[in-house]
């Protein structure tokens, strides 16, 4: 298993790159190193996919507690497969992205160490976004209580949940390229994105309801396709996560650029070994 460690980086950042240049770059990361990258995705979106396809049918909540409990079980390997797959892709696009090669075996190595510390990093987060959530929850259950203030009391709680998931919206980055976990990885995240939430918001925005359209209409076009449908679907959905995932890292080294930070973005550890 790969060692923890700090990821050697080039000695100056890479020029700041605008919304356009952000997209078009982790395009082309995903043109030359689509067959890993979608592959490591297809893990996971393609059960997911055929496990959704079951479900959707007909009498598929009989089957999943009687003879045919398949649909259960790849929903669950997907499921189990989600941060392994997230940091392994996510590590991949840091080594590309810095021209460094990598293979599947290596990276789904390094998934697998890196999974438990975006987990608990991730139920953390998904702790604050509970509280986050409390005064929205409150403001909805009070009805006409609050009379001419429920509208503005309303949007301050939207707001304030809104900016939870924005403040962290580079904590995936953080943790698998810079190997912090924890409170340290949440609050690396927040001051990272610090004065750049705009920017940050419009790039996953743009990418967001660009992978979106692209899978929607993928669905529709697949859907009629027989016994083919979730492998085709799940593909589509696996490029739109690749996509998403080299978008992360692009944009997460574009906001360190635009901060002035050295490339390693921290202070200079050991080098992982086969980097």
């Amino acid at each position: 298993m790969e060692p923890l460690a700090h990821l050697p980086r080039p000695s100056t950042p890479p020029p700041p790159r605008s919304l356009g240049a952000i997209l078009d770059a982790a395009l082309d990361l995903l043109r030359r190193h689509w067959v890993l990258l979608v592959g490591l995705c297809a893990l996971v979106q393609i059960p997911a996919a055929f496990a959704e396809a079951a479900l959707s049918d007909e009498g598929a909540a009989r089957d999943l507690a009687s003879e045919q409990p398949w649909p259960a079980a790849a929903l669950l390997f997907s499921v189990l497969a989600l941060p392994v797959v997230t940091a392994a892709v996510t590590d991949a696009c840091g080594d590309f992205l810095h021209g460094r090669a990598t293979d599947a075996g290596r990276a789904l190595r390094r998934g697998l160490a890196l999974a438990p510390r975006l987990l608990v990093t991730g139920l953390i987060l998904v702790l604050l976004t509970v509280v986050a959530a409390l005064p929205l929850a409150a403001v909805v259950r009070s009805g006409d209580a609050l009379g001419p203030a429920r509208v503005p009391a309303l949007a301050l709680a939207v707001a304030l949940l809104v900016a939870v998931g924005v403040r962290f919206a580079l904590l995936t980055q953080v943790v698998v390229l810079e190997r912090r976990w924890g409170p340290a990885a949440l609050v690396r995240a927040s001051r990272l994105v610090s004065g750049q939430v705009l920017r940050v918001v419009a790039v996953y925005v743009v990418a967001g309801l660009l992978m979106g359209l692209i899978a929607a209409v993928a669905g529709l076009a697949l859907a009629d396709l027989p016994v083919f449908a979730p492998v085709a679907i799940g593909f589509v959905q696996a490029l739109a996560f690749a996509y998403t995932s080299a978008v992360g890292v692009v944009l997460y080294e574009d906001v360190r650029a635009r901060r002035g930070e050295q490339a390693d973005g921290a202070p200079p550890l050991t080098p992982r070994a086969g980097a």
